[in-house]
């Protein structure tokens, strides 16, 4: 990670898409959300359903996390040392929590021993720094250009889909890269029940959590620790649903740099910060 000075955005109040003109060096933040959107099938006709489409994928960019209004770009899923995960490396909290579909913590490989953490309050402070529709904190410029490493499904109901990702953080963070596989798909109609769905989601959290041991190993990098997390839903007939899970890569909002300094934020928790910003304004 270079000197976070290098990665503040030329917007007072407007966080910005990684590599556009004006930002104050060469070093981008990248921040992990989910989103889920359902709407009511209402523009569809004989020879198109893209209306709908694109409403429920904007539904989803704004439906928790605020991500919505930007152009984004897809781009893969790396974040190398010139990169910073929010939530990670800034705003990290004083724990993280063993995943509840991992009861042990941890999974193996080659008889290496790597431990699984929810990805929730990596996703909680992101929230924080864009807000929501509702309540906008220091949101991505509208309109901007925003690389995003992401995926979305679009299904019609009747429908279960969900969205899920495993972040993996590399041993070597100054030659290698951390890893975000994302994942997303259907939960069949007939797996009903709690045990019989909270089994489903255990399997798809386990394959996401083993896919990024699985790149590890094509690529030759060494994976100390990894972050799950999905979300799903439930479309009815006459909807249609989008499963989304995006990870822009911005450069921060100058109002949301600590007075103390933009490196505070690495031994600042979301609470801290957001204390810190108070006073400021």
């Amino acid at each position: 990670m270079i000197d976070l000075k290098e990665y503040i955005s030329p917007y007072e109040k407007y966080c910005d898409g990684y590599s556009n003109p004006g930002a104050s060096g060469k070093g981008y933040f990248i921040g992990l959300t989910f989103g889920i959107g359902k709407t009511k099938v209402e523009f569809e006709h004989e020879g198109s359903s893209i209306l709908d489409d694109i409403n429920s994928f904007d539904k989803a960019e704004v439906e928790d996390v605020n991500i919505g209004q930007i152009n984004m770009i897809t781009v893969s899923s790396f974040c190398g040392p010139i990169g910073a995960i929010w939530g990670y490396h800034v705003l990290r909290p004083k724990t993280f929590t063993t995943h509840k579909f991992f009861p042990e913590g941890k999974i193996m490989q080659n008889s290496r021993t790597i431990p699984v953490y929810s990805a929730s309050s990596i996703v909680d402070a992101t929230r924080a720094l864009f807000g929501t529709v509702e309540s906008k904190k220091f949101p991505l410029l509208p309109g901007g250009h925003v690389p995003c490493a992401g995926k979305s499904i679009k299904k019609k109901g009747p429908a279960h889909i969900y969205c899920g990702f495993a972040l993996g953080i590399t041993k070597n963070e100054d030659e290698n890269a951390h890893l975000m596989m994302e994942d997303l798909g259907e939960i069949p109609l007939y797996i009903k029940g709690t045990e019989r769905e909270s089994d489903y989601r255990h399997k798809i959290l386990e394959n996401l959590a083993k896919s990024v041991l699985a790149i590890g190993e094509n690529q030759n990098v060494r994976y100390k620790e990894i972050f799950v997390e999905m979300h799903d839903v439930v479309v009815q007939p006459g909807e249609i649903g989008c499963a989304l899970v995006a990870a822009p890569y911005f450069t921060l909002a100058q109002s949301a740099v600590p007075k103390s300094g933009i490196e505070s934020l690495v031994s600042m928790n979301v609470a801290g910060w957001e204390k810190s910003l108070n006073r400021k304004l």
